[in-house]
């Protein structure tokens, strides 16, 4: 008999169990999976993993602050804080003691620096927020308790008043929080409501601005706006939906006479007074803007500046947004910040480490830091649970390339209402922790379940096909498991007839792979909206492969297989994963569909055929970090935990069986200790395991406390012993 972990609840079982998943959320305050970092910090734990500290370098950068014509500071993915002296000519790399994403830097004029950011768990999608303060300009860093506060993407800062965005937070019931005392202590920012003080009633916050004049904006990811008329959050302001849950609003600004937002699908709209909103007139055409997305916005003066993906382009207007003009940077990689000290000179941030600097207001720009150029490899996939963690983790370590991943699906409303992250939120921000570049969630505003080649380019490919130019893969993966295929589309035929891929193609192909070969068309082809207007090159991608069945497949991942680095197998790589996709990843079957080399070695390998360029080239020294002693030890481990598993207890053996728990767990590293007792828990599913999976749990729980493993274990436990199997056991 198994015990069914969310099935067969008893009605009080089930309220004693949203309770329990409250109390956690509201309690829980620690670390993801990772061990804490150095003691300086211990009064507010924060995570840190030293494996994924080598890869911090070339992080995805999110935000920018700029002190001085001389010193700007920067903050991205795996806790990476880059500071200048030199006007961006040199950068520095600064300890943050953290491996968590860092979202939003801010500085106050007072003297002290904020930065913000946080994790979600992988397997429990709870919520935890990173906070850091400097008083010396950026220099050094200190962790600040973050009284249960949720991941936080963005701040803003003035004097000592601090007002940070992020998750939802079941505990204070808002996802806008605020601090008047330069960010040591938050509370969630609330409004008067029939004359009492209630919290602001905001879901997961996707963009919020404190103006100059002390007012608050704040839009969640259901497209609700709230824009505070005064200096103080007032019971006349309330609540409107300004957009749709799949156009996502990113920015928002006070320009100090209007309000305006950004987002998905070139969203750019603009309000006297947050109530009535318009659309801006942009020099772009309904096909070209319709492929943008707006991140940040961020003024000077009366000058205004917006820019997203493409990173190719961005906005700027000289009157506070009532008309625009666009400028061209040079290079395509999307662009998640800009800030100007003064009409000429500004940066811009953007994945893999990339700063942009301009000394002409615009007119022209140029890296001043940057790793690699473009991606070596781009999974593609329309669910979360289908991504190929393996290939790509095998990708990003063993041959240090860099790579991504996008989803491509429709948003699902009840889940953005959610209390918890979304999966796509919790996949994006575990991405970097296995070292992708990212992972990049777009949705979709309809079903794209047919494909209308000839007619009308279909939204998926049209924004597949801009992703591709933006980020120039060599290699484009498909994740998937739909058995269901149908005919190749005549154009697609035809086009392939026409360049150097004359390998013969199957004539039915499933859907995706079918869409991602007419994406790969549009890359390739003179496009108006795209080389034009957005000044995207055509980009032509050397292989395009997919996973599949196992007897189907050319060539396979396996998470158990070493990697060419001493003592490092894809599994230490995935460790950040939850423990359901973890176990998906062991066998990774995959086929080319087409490539464009006609050599044999490019339907052996995924990266068969495929050139070393440095401009995909990642640098990460790998060689202290490896144990073959350890990794060849993981076989006896894996067989001492199966002999546990299915060693019978009872009362008078228990001690021992327990004694036998605890000699294992001495001799796990402790960065895998997690996994693997998450992994010996799972195998103790039946009726009569119930006592064994409680020591396990209990053992989670008093190795690391604050990490999402040992709440896994809580929710796992207060389920089990409410289910009805588990109640009639006893």
């Amino acid at each position: 008999m198994k015990l069914h972990r969310h099935n067969h609840l008893s009605p009080t079982a089930t309220k004693l169990l949203l309770a329990g998943w409250l109390t956690i959320a509201w309690a829980a305050c620690g670390l993801g999976q990772n061990p804490v970092a150095p003691s300086s910090v211990a009064l507010s734990p924060v995570p840190y993993d030293s494996w994924i500290a080598l890869a911090k370098h070339d992080a995805n950068l999110h935000d920018l602050v700029i002190l001085s014509e001389d010193h700007v500071l920067a903050v991205g993915d795996r806790g990476l804080i880059i500071r200048s002296d030199s006007s961006g000519r040199n950068w520095e790399t600064l300890d943050s003691s953290t491996t968590a994403n860092l979202h939003g830097i801010r500085f106050s004029s007072l003297g002290f620096g904020l930065a913000v950011g946080g994790w979600v768990g992988a397997d429990t999608r709870m919520s935890h927020a990173v906070l850091l303060r400097s008083d010396d300009g950026g220099r050094q860093w200190q962790a600040v308790p973050t009284q249960h506060l949720p991941r936080l993407t963005g701040l803003r800062v003035q004097e000592n008043r601090c007002l940070a965005w992020g998750d939802y937070s079941p505990q204070w019931r808002t996802s806008l929080f605020e601090s008047l005392d330069g960010g040591l202590t938050w509370r969630g920012v609330q409004r008067q409501l029939s004359g009492h003080q209630t919290p602001l009633p905001i879901g997961h916050a996707t963009a919020a601005e404190l103006a100059n004049s002390g007012q608050v904006g704040v839009i969640d990811s259901l497209g609700r706006a709230y824009i505070d008329a005064s200096t103080s959050p007032a019971e006349d302001a309330s609540l409107a939906t300004i957009t749709e849950p799949n156009r996502p609003l990113r920015g928002l600004h006070f320009t100090g006479s209007n309000w305006i937002a950004c987002g998905a699908y070139g969203e750019l709209i603009t309000s006297p007074d947050g109530s009535r909103w318009i659309d801006a007139v942009v020099p772009l055409s309904p096909a070209a803007q319709r492929l943008c997305h707006w991140q940040a916005i961020s003024q000077i003066g009366e000058r205004v500046w917006v820019c997203g993906q493409p990173g190719s382009i961005v906005l700027t207007s000289e009157d506070r947004g009532t008309t625009w003009q666009v400028r061209h940077t040079g290079q395509t990689l999307p662009l998640s910040a800009i800030e100007f000290v003064d009409q000429n000179r500004g940066w811009a941030t953007g994945p893999m480490g990339l700063v942009l600097a301009t000394r002409d207001g615009g007119q022209s720009w140029y890296a001043q830091r940057n790793t690699a150029r473009r991606l070596g490899m781009l999974a593609v996939s329309r669910d979360w649970h289908n991504v190929p963690w393996a290939p790509l983790a095998a990708a990003a370590w063993d041959e240090q390339i860099a790579v991504a991943a996008t989803v491509y699906h429709e948003v699902d409303p009840i889940e953005e209402a959610n209390f918890l992250p979304s999966v796509a939120v919790a996949q994006r921000d575990l991405a970097p922790q296995i070292n992708l570049v990212g992972a990049d969630h777009v949705p979709l505003l309809e079903s794209t379940d047919q494909v209308l080649l000839g007619k009308s380019t279909e939204q998926l490919v049209e924004q597949l096909a801009v992703h591709l130019r933006c980020w120039r893969p060599d290699v484009v993966l498909l994740g998937q498991v739909s058995p269901d295929v149908e005919p190749v589309p005549q154009p697609i035929v035809d086009w392939l007839g026409q360049t150097s891929l004359r390998q013969a193609l199957p004539l039915r192909l499933k859907s995706l792979e079918i869409e991602a070969l007419a994406a790969l068309k549009l890359s390739a082809e003179i496009d108006a909206a795209m080389s034009q207007e957005l000044d995207l090159p055509a980009w032509s991608v050397s292989k395009l492969a997919s996973t599949c069945e196992p007897e189907r497949g050319q060539y396979s991942e396996q998470s158990g297989r070493l990697l060419r680095t001493p003592g490092i197998s894809i599994w230490d790589c995935l460790i950040p994963l939850s423990l359901r996709d973890r176990s998906a990843a062991k066998n990774t079957s995959m086929r080319t569909i087409w490539s464009q080399s006609q050599a044999k070695s490019s339907y052996n390998a995924l990266l068969g055929a495929i050139p070393a360029s440095y401009e995909t080239q990642r640098k990460i020294d790998l060689q202290n970090i490896g144990n073959f002693q350890l990794v060849m030890g993981r076989v006896h481990r894996d067989r001492s935990i199966e002999q546990l598993a299915q060693t019978p207890v009872d009362d008078r053996s228990m001690g021992q069986w327990s004694s036998d728990l605890d000699f294992l767990i001495r001799s796990v590293p402790a960065r895998e200790c997690g996994a693997v007792l998450q992994g010996l828990a799972n195998r103790l599913n039946a009726t009569h395991d119930w006592p064994q999976r409680q020591v396990v749990y209990q053992r989670l729980i008093e190795l690391a406390p604050y990490s999402d493993t040992a709440d896994w274990a809580r929710l796992d436990q207060l389920a089990l012993s409410l289910s009805d199997e588990s109640l009639a056991w006893r």
